[in-house]
């Protein structure tokens, strides 16, 4: 199950992790987090609550964009 948050970033403070606990003692799916969170502590805590997936955005900057162009 992809469950979905309605910011980003969105502090540990703002995810309801026991959603984590809940869905898995009701469903037998396998559960995700999205990892629109500032720092890994909630993606930790998600996996220990069972979450087996773990979603992560990832910006490309000007330079980095003009790096990988460099070496295809």
């Amino acid at each position: 199950m992809l469950q979905c948050v309605s910011g980003s970033p969105v502090s540990a403070e703002q995810y309801n992790l026991k959603i984590i606990s809940f869905n898995a003692q009701s469903f037998d799916i396998l559960l995700d987090l999205p990892g629109h969170t500032i720092d890994n502590a909630t993606s930790i805590a998600a996996v220990a609550l069972k979450a087996c997936l773990i979603e992560k955005q990832v910006t490309v900057t000007e330079i980095v964009k003009e790096q990988m162009i460099a070496f295809p």
